[in-house]
């Protein structure tokens, strides 16, 4: 067993492993006085979880970060006595500042003895299969418990609560893992919709999708909605005030994902901004809730609930009043530019709209390209596609920057 005083000499051999521990400061003061007091009366307190990692030498804290902090804060005079647990006697006193405890105490608070159970080397799997069964029955917030969960799963809803529109955008509160269940509820929208997802939901969630990876379709297209989020509420000023409530997350999330599956939202990052910003200040005022059904209904589903219902109303609300206020292009069913389609541009124009390459066999030797792209509104319509050669094509999904012709150049060339 290691004593007080041998951990506060070796401290910088210590290290909290933030994965799975709380901030430090999540113990209120009172927390920690009643604490240091049972260390002076020398009654047991609860065994310390380490894990020992060989390759550098230190001892990693699994749980007992807050117990450990509260020593070493009493030891630096941040921690004062408390009548309420140490009597009048010692109201106020500190390790060895001003009104100090007695030699006695001091004595017996170095010399009290520190019970640690060492793990060596455990991965990060085992070692959160360890202290999700340590916190059993403990006062855990949801995102504490989801980070406790074994598999892969848990390394995306981290990535996802990285992402800098988490970080940096909402305003939602950040500690104790706050926006992990944020983050998973995204990741369990994009697998399966708008469907009930409360603590059950979310926990069984993680028991069948254990081994999600990085290439998993879903995932993928959670952080590419997040990028676009992003933009539309960039990380300066960032913490927007309309975004700071769980609810208003998700449903200004599902908004956005939904409406890019059938709308064009190029270039309309401040539009939605602006939008957001001005339907939560409508939701929130009594005379706009009076005069528009769907500001009072959505206000009255907002304050609470992850049913299947209440979900499908806030993103439907959001969507129906954006689109009755601003047009937005609607994208193209028929994303595919069809073999008539193609006869037809290529008798029109035979030759590449680029460089002028007209040895094509036939139709099919050429290429064919959106002139406006489909994800800006573009139409697989006649007028909509260019004929191109394949090297030209290539080089337009290469991401190098190349103008297309206009009707008339067009017609020029192949006079």
């Amino acid at each position: 067993m290691v004593t007080v005083q041998k951990y506060i000499n070796n401290q910088h051999k210590y290290k909290v492993d933030e994965t799975y521990q709380r901030p430090p400061d999540a113990w209120s003061t009172e927390d920690k006085q009643c604490f240091i007091d049972t260390i002076l009366r020398g009654e047991p307190i609860p065994v310390f979880f380490l894990n020992y990692n060989s390759n550098e030498e230190v001892f990693y804290i699994v749980d007992g970060q807050q117990r450990l902090n509260a020593i070493k804060n009493f030891y630096n005079n941040k921690i004062k006595l408390n009548k309420k647990f140490s009597g009048k006697e010692n109201q106020g006193k500190t390790f060895n500042a001003e009104n100090v405890i007695t030699d006695q105490q001091r004595d017996s608070f170095l010399n009290y003895k520190l019970n640690f159970h060492i793990m060596e080397d455990y991965d990060d799997e085992r070692v959160r299969l360890i202290f999700s069964r340590l916190q059993r029955g403990k006062p855990l917030q949801l995102g504490e418990r989801l980070n406790a969960k074994p598999g892969e799963i848990v390394q995306r809803m981290r990535e996802i609560a990285e992402h800098p529109f988490f970080q940096k955008s909402i305003g939602v509160y950040k500690g104790r893992y706050g926006v992990y269940p944020d983050a998973i509820r995204i990741l369990f929208y994009e697998k399966f919709g708008a469907k009930q997802m409360g603590s059950d939901e979310l926990y069984n969630f993680f028991d069948n999708n254990k081994d999600l990876d990085k290439n998993d379709k879903d995932f993928k297209n959670a952080l590419s909605v997040l990028n676009f989020l992003s933009k539309c509420f960039p990380t300066e000023p960032g913490e927007y005030h309309y975004l700071e409530k769980h609810a208003w997350v998700l449903a200004v999330y599902t908004m956005v994902r939904d409406l890019r599956v059938g709308y064009s939202l190029v270039d309309k990052e401040k539009v939605i901004r602006t939008f957001i910003e001005d339907f939560h200040g409508k939701v929130y005022s009594e005379d706009f809730r009076n005069s528009n059904v769907n500001y009072q209904r959505f206000y009255d589903n907002v304050r609470g609930g992850w049913s299947e219902k209440i979900i499908t109303i806030r993103r439907n609300i959001l969507i129906k009043e954006f689109l009755k206020k601003h047009e937005i292009e609607e994208l193209d069913e028929k994303r595919q530019i069809s073999e008539e389609d193609k006869i037809a541009a290529f008798e029109k124009n035979s030759s590449c709209e680029l460089c002028g390459y007209s040895s094509f066999k036939d139709f099919r030797g050429a290429e064919y390209h959106h002139k406006i792209r489909y994800i800006e509104g573009g139409k697989s319509r006649l007028e909509n596609i260019s004929v191109l050669c394949s090297k030209c094509h290539d080089r337009i999904h290469g991401k190098e920057k190349i103008e297309l012709p206009s009707e008339d150049e067009i017609t020029d060339n192949n006079e």
